[in-house]
């Protein structure tokens, strides 16, 4: 014989060993693609919002409609927002909060405006902060914290084939901010 019997067995356990190795990485690789860490639909592009003013919003002494200013913070977590007052977040006085948020988008709504924007999230976001600066600011229902569905990543046995919401309608009332809803797009 070519070969001897003590040869062909350590070479034949050799192949074996090498191609364990090959399906044990190819496993390990494809299952990472498929099961691992997804990020939701909302973090890995642009969160869509619809702000939507009433017609009787801020008013006025006269009960008037006025403009809003408004704007939107990215956040890292919502308990800085939830305990800031109004002029420390608008003038960004409060370095705690200034440190886990970013300002993402400032505009002002005129009475039965409704407008649609895009704001790009970082990858610490776990929720949008909205503040509206409404004339009678003490009696006013001014800011609003709202939780990124899906902003923290699922392990794997917790994924489903159902895609995140990507669109926040924001309604501005007289004197309150309410979320309506996510919608999935």
């Amino acid at each position: 014989m070519f070969y001897d019997n003590k040869m062909f067995k350590k070479s034949c356990r050799i192949i074996l060993a090498v191609f364990h190795a090959l399906v044990l990485i190819s496993t390990l690789t494809s299952c990472s693609l498929f099961f691992g860490n997804k990020k939701p639909e909302s973090k890995s592009g642009n969160i869509k919002i619809t702000l939507s003013a009433s017609k009787d919003i801020n008013p006025s002494a006269q009960s008037k409609p006025a403009p809003l200013a408004i704007y939107i913070y990215e956040l890292k977590t919502p308990d800085t927002f939830d305990n800031s007052d109004f002029y420390s977040i608008v003038n960004n006085t409060n370095k705690i909060f200034s440190e886990q948020s970013t300002k993402v988008y400032q505009a002002v709504l005129m009475p039965g405006e409704r407008r649609n924007i895009e704001i790009n999230l970082g990858e610490s976001s776990v929720a949008l902060g909205v503040v509206a600066a409404y004339r009678d600011i003490n009696h006013a229902d001014w800011n609003k914290a709202i939780k990124i569905p899906g902003a923290q990543p699922r392990p794997w046995w917790k994924i489903s084939n159902s895609k995140e919401p990507s669109t926040l309608c924001v309604q501005f009332s007289q004197l309150s901010i309410s979320t309506i809803k996510w919608i999935k797009m």
